[in-house]
Order: structure tokens, then C-alpha cells, then sequence
């Protein structure tokens, strides 16, 4: 901003103007971009508020952005907690699909061998081999194999643990329910700064920016194919929206149906935006 323009803000301004000036430039600064002034000219800006209503405005102000940085903080990290459990997420459903292209591929070898023995042969071998979360079973009617990934592949004795089998399913399922969590809790914090900010006409773009961002990043559909969307297949296939062979598929959250967590919300504005 030019030297006139800061003149001018000083001579002419409302002291509402000044503080929304001087919040919007730290805003920027906080946000790793270029702030409106200099340090001089913002000073400047701050020194001309002399009345005491405009130092409490002025003060006021200050207040709301130190609470407003500390609680987009933990929004960043609750971004972060999301990120990590959509790469698990991720990563067990491609090794799930890797698994679908492999029994495929198998079965389609099995299928040109017409010896029976060679084929029982075969399959045993299969079934010695170490797959990670995954079972090979045989179907005794048709002769071909499937990787049971909703099974475990050792039966569990009485010396192990009582807390249940771990399959690949089970596995998804639980990171499946950490990332609707994640979802869930990030929407709340950034509602909270929302709401924080209207309430107190304190409504920095930078912030605004930061918050629409991250929202935008927790909404994205991430499915590694339609198959793994509940909104994409139920696009494509909606009278099989009950289908458990479909459903069972559906690992990656559909951000749209997650709705704020309402007690995580009152506790961010009770611990971080109580003033």
C-alpha cells in the first residue's frame, strides 16, 4: 500500500477500518504471504489509535487473533491425523485390489490346466504361500481359489489373544472408523473458528482461505477406483445399495455423509476459543 493510501487510512479511516486493516495485513504475515504494509506503515497504522474505545477495539482485536492462530493450529494437525489415516486406508485397499487382480489371474491359469492333480497341486502350493492378511481358500464346487481377506490366515489357538482374528478387513474397517473420526472432528474445529470469527466480526481472508482449504482437502472423494465409493457405485448401480458384495467395498469415507461432531465443537470453543 502506498504512502498516500496509509495517509489517507490514518486521516480518514474509522478506528473499525484501522483494526480490520491492521488484522488483515497480520493475517497475511501469520499465513507466510506478504503482508498490506511495512512494519513502519502498520505501526503507524496501530500508533494512530489514540482513544481508549479504539485501544479496546484495537486490543480486542489482538485477543481474537491470538486465539483464532493458536485453535487454526490445531486444525492443521487434525488435518494431519486425517492425511495419515486416509494413507492407510489407501494402502490396505490396494493391497486389497492387488489381491482381486492376482485371484482373477490365477483363476484364469487354473482354468487351461485340465490335469486335476496338477491343478490340486497347484492350489496346495498356493495356499502354503505368505500372503499378508489373506487366506487362500478353495472352491470345491468349480475348482477355483479366492483370497479370503475377511478370514485370518492362521486359526487362532487358546494361547493367543481373545481380542478377535486380524484380517484385512477387520484392518480397513478400523481405519475406516479413524478417518470418519478425523473427518468428523476437523469439520467441528474449523466450524468453531467459523462461528468464533462471525460472532466477533473478526474475518481475516487469510484465515478464511486456510479453513476453506482444509476443507476442501478432508472432502475430497479419495477412492482408489468407483468400486471403493459408496457414492460412485451407488451412482452407477443404485438398486444394489444393499448388496453386501458392493457394500463391503465401501472403505473410503464419503465425506458429505460425516457430520460435525457436536461435542468436540462446544469443547473447542470452551478450551481454545473461550474469551
Amino acid at each position: 500500500m502506498s504512502k498516500k493510501d496509509i495517509s489517507k487510512s490514518i486521516k480518514n479511516g474509522s478506528a473499525k477500518n484501522k483494526v480490520k486493516l491492521i488484522a488483515e495485513h497480520y493475517a497475511l504475515l501469520n499465513t507466510n504471504s506478504k503482508g498490506l504494509f511495512s512494519d513502519s506503515e502498520a505501526q503507524e497504522l496501530i500508533d494512530s489509535l489514540k482513544t481508549p474505545q479504539e485501544i479496546r477495539l484495537l486490543n480486542k482485536t489482538v485477543s481474537a487473533d491470538r486465539v483464532i492462530r493458536h485453535t487454526l493450529y490445531l486444525l492443521k494437525q487434525y488435518q494431519l491425523s486425517y492425511r495419515e489415516s486416509i494413507a492407510y486406508v489407501t494402502g490396505y485397499a490396494l493391497l486389497w485390489e492387488s489381491y482381486l487382480t492376482s485371484e482373477n489371474m490365477l483363476n484364469e491359469l487354473l482354468y487351461e490346466v485340465k490335469d486335476k492333480k496338477i491343478k490340486e497341486h497347484l492350489i496346495e502350493n498356493l495356499q502354503k504361500s505368505p500372503y499378508i492378511l489373506a487366506k487362500i481358500e478353495k472352491d470345491e464346487e468349480d475348482g477355483f481359489v479366492r483370497f479370503a481377506t475377511d478370514k485370518p490366515r492362521k486359526q487362532k489357538t487358546k494361547a493367543q489373544s481373545s481380542s478377535g482374528p486380524i484380517t484385512l478387513e477387520g484392518i480397513l474397517d478400523i481405519w475406516k472408523t479413524q478417518t470418519e473420526t478425523a473427518i468428523s472432528q476437523t469439520k467441528a474445529i474449523a466450524k468453531a473458528i467459523t462461528d468464533f470469527m462471525e460472532e466477533n466480526d473478526f474475518k481475516p481472508s487469510p484465515y478464511k482461505e486456510m479453513i476453506n482449504g482444509i476443507l476442501k482437502d478432508i472432502n475430497k472423494d479419495r477412492s482408489i477406483t468407483p468400486k471403493y465409493s459408496k457414492r460412485k457405485t451407488l451412482e452407477m448401480f443404485p438398486e444394489d445399495n444393499k448388496d453386501t458384495h458392493f457394500t463391503k467395498f465401501f472403505v473410503f469415507p464419503d465425506p458429505e455423509e460425516i457430520e460435525v461432531d457436536q461435542d468436540f465443537y462446544e469443547k473447542v470453543r470452551r478450551d481454545y476459543l473461550g474469551i
